[in-house]
């Protein structure tokens, strides 16, 4: 059983991870891609949290307001 990567979104082994990325959740290869990149893909998922959760307030909001 291995560890899953947040950014290429795949569950590799754990020889696969070093040890910052093994617990960040970032693989070797994925680690050696240039930063800006990097950051790009983390804003990425982070505006994609945010909508996550207003989608899960705006479908819950008839209910709370009863």
């Amino acid at each position: 059983m291995g560890h899953y990567c947040k950014f290429c979104g795949t569950t590799q082994p754990n020889e696969r991870f070093s040890g910052k990325g093994h617990r960040n959740h970032v693989c070797k290869k994925c680690a050696a891609m240039p930063r800006e990149k990097r950051d790009a893909i983390e804003e990425g998922m982070e505006i994609d949290s945010i909508l996550k959760q207003y989608y899960c307030v705006i479908a819950c909001f008839p209910f709370m307001a009863s």
